[in-house]
């Protein structure tokens, strides 16, 4: 399931209609409270399974140091990587107390960016040692949590790439990161790749966009063609 708060359709106690409230709202409440333990408690999808929901394509795991970043803005929990690391091992927590498996997005960090990926290709313009100060600590709290994927993101990340037009999705160099820097053997899985990031690629082709993602080192490949 694409959402960040399962919580918010599951958990009655909070009363929440979602035709009423962005789910964004909780996660927001809990940044402003600072209570880890309500990030823990708003995680686990209690009845998920009952309702066919095993996976949870969350939590967002992007620091968000720009307030004008109009795709993760208010659904990251923060913009300090402490914080932010503080609250996704907590989710994660949570989840797995509620036996659901986890993916921390939007690998290697879609905070710092001002165009949206669902439109167009955004490029996180740091430095390497940038990215390992800010970006990448919420995915190690992420692995040490237990996470049982990472979502890699449709940005270019020329400090890592070397292009300003390769997404990291599709970027070996960004399966490298992962499993040999970061030491994680889980899932990596896209997001999705119906968004107008690889759509605006230059001799973009369905079918060979999502095959490059599992050559370049993905293992699941969300919203593929239906014919490869």
């Amino acid at each position: 399931l694409d959402a960040e708060d399962l919580h918010a359709l599951l958990q009655h106690r909070r009363q929440i209609e979602i035709r009423d409230r962005r789910h964004d709202d909780i996660d927001e409440s809990v940044r402003e409270e600072g209570d880890r333990d309500d990030a823990v408690d708003v995680a686990p999808p209690s009845g998920g399974g009952a309702v066919g929901v095993h996976w949870l394509f969350a939590p967002v795991a992007d620091v968000n140091p720009a307030p004008g970043n109009p795709i993760v803005n208010v659904r990251a929990y923060g913009s300090d990587p402490a914080d932010v690391s503080r609250f996704v091992a907590a989710y994660i927590k949570g989840a797995r107390a509620g036996h659901a498996l986890t993916a921390a997005k939007h690998f290697p960090g879609h905070g710092d960016t001002d165009v949206d990926s669902h439109v167009e290709l955004p490029v996180l313009q740091v430095t390497r040692a940038r990215l390992d100060s800010v970006e990448l600590p919420p995915f190690r709290a992420a692995i040490g949590a237990g996470t049982s994927a990472i979502m890699t993101g449709h940005l270019a990340i020329p400090a890592l790439t070397g292009s300003r037009g390769l997404p990291a999705s599709v970027a070996p160099q960004t399966a490298s990161l992962i499993r040999n820097d970061l030491q994680f053997a889980g899932i990596v899985v896209t997001d999705a790749m119906t968004m107008g990031a690889l759509r605006r690629l230059p001799g973009y082709f369905p079918a060979e966009i999502a095959i490059r993602a599992v050559e370049a080192g993905g293992d699941v490949v969300l919203s593929p063609p239906d014919r490869l």
